[in-house]
This record gives C-alpha cells, structure tokens and sequence, in this order.
C-alpha cells in the first residue's frame, strides 16, 4: 500500500491531519523518518478512538439526568460493574457504559418494582458510527425501533427479555449521543448461567433477531439478521446466583417456551 493510501485510510484523520503528514514525505528524507510520520498518525488515530470514549458521560450521569438521585449513587458504588465497552454494527456503535442491581436503589417506584423489588439498571450509549451527532429528529426512530435487553445463556430470547421482566426504558440525547436507561427485575440470579446484553434494530426479539444454540444455550449475533445488532457478555461473578429463585421464576415461561 502506497503512503498516502495509508494516512487515506485512518479514517479518524481529518484531511488537515493527512495534509500535516504529507507535508512531512520527501524523497530526499530517510526510512526511518517515513516510519515516524505513519506512527505518529496511527498514535493520532489511537488517541482520537480513546478520547473518543472518555468523551461519553457516565452511568451516574444519566441517573441524575433524569433525577433519580438514588441510583446515580447506586452507579458511584461498589455494587455497579463498570464495563466501557463498544460494538459497532451497521451505521452506530453501541457502548455498554455500567450495569448496577438491587433493591431500592431509585427514587421512583413502579408496578414492576413493587412485584419484584430486586431491579437491575443498565445505561447503553448510541453514537453514529462515522462520528457525527444523532439529531433529535433521528430520537423518535431509535427509541421506537431498537430494544435493548438483558439475555440468559440457555433461556430462548425470544422468550425471556426485558420486556417479559418487568422492562422499561428511557432515552437521553445528549451533544449528538443517545444514552438509553434500561431497567427489568435482577438479573443476578442467573449469574452462574452467562448473561448477555443484545441490542436489535426493532422493537421486539423474534427467533431469527439473535442466534440461539439449542445445545450450548449461547446467544450471540445473526449474521444474517437484517439491521445493527450486538451482543456484550456480561461480567458477573457467579457467587451472586440462586439457582432456586432463577428457577422458581423461569417456571412462569415454561409454557412460551415450548
């Protein structure tokens, strides 16, 4: 590959960066001086993607957004798990900011709370994948057509998902980043099952939007599903399991499962 297809490449590079590099070639300079002028774009290419991430606000941030106080100090706590990972899948990437559960840990209290006090809180970032901001007028179709949803390994997703667990949303645009507040009952006592959380590109989870393997119970990406999807594992420690209760509230989809 050429020089200047290279720097063309690093996507990340606005042109006046490239022009900077290029200024720098010389046939009269020496080797080592060309590879000087590519390092310091792909180092220019690394910090962009890194600042880039510490550019999105945190889990406790969107808790105070929306006024529930409790839970911003739930997401400060130990209990939070602080995962900062990304996945880009079509036209947006999708970064997994922090997951918290427990029992009265928001201000606000709802029918599902009061049936199952034990809630887990989840807060996703949407960005476009080529950098530039979401708009507002864009809000309306991302928060009607995307779900996103805890999943448990060996457990149909079709079946089990946030909105069969007591699941609601809330969506936040914030400079040009759409960050969603998920919440559903807890999720821990499947810890020593494997956890997921799948992001689809419509507003409900059919057979065909995850891929389901009937003999491992994995969940992962269809390749041939048609729109952005993602899947994060979750890291949760399996000592936070109960098996008992996970069964005991598996029973009621015992028939939809068939």
């Amino acid at each position: 590959m050429k020089r200047e297809q290279l720097l063309d490449a690093i996507g990340f590079i606005n042109d006046e960066a490239v022009r900077d590099a290029k200024a720098y070639q010389s046939p009269k300079r020496h080797y080592g001086s060309r590879v000087f002028v590519i390092a310091a774009a792909i180092m220019l290419l690394t910090s962009t993607a890194v600042a880039a991430v510490w550019m999105l606000l945190q889990a406790s941030d969107i808790a105070e957004r929306k006024g529930d106080y409790t839970l911003s100090d739930a997401f400060d706590s130990e209990k939070a798990i602080s995962i900062n990972e990304s996945i880009t899948s079509e036209e947006y990437t999708f970064t997994l900011l922090a997951i918290v559960s427990g029992d009265g840990i928001s201000d606000y209290i709802g029918s599902a709370m009061q049936r199952q006090p034990e809630r887990t809180y989840v807060v996703l970032a949407i960005q476009n994948a080529d950098g530039s901001p979401i708009q507002k007028d864009d809000l309306f179709d991302l928060t009607n057509n995307f779900m996103v949803t805890p999943m448990i390994r060996g457990v149909k997703p079709w079946v089990v998902n946030a909105a069969s667990m007591g699941g609601s949303f809330s969506d936040s645009l914030v400079d040009g980043v759409v960050y969603r507040l998920v919440e559903c009952d807890s999720i821990m006592i499947f810890a020593d099952r494997g956890l997921y959380l799948g992001v689809c590109a419509e507003p409900f989870i059919n057979r065909d939007t995850f891929k389901f393997d009937e003999s491992t119970g994995e969940i992962t990406v269809n390749p041939d599903y048609p729109g952005a999807s993602a899947v994060f594992e979750l890291p949760i420690d399996a000592s936070h399991a109960d098996p008992e209760q996970a069964e005991q509230y598996l029973e009621r989809y015992e028939e939809l499962a068939e």
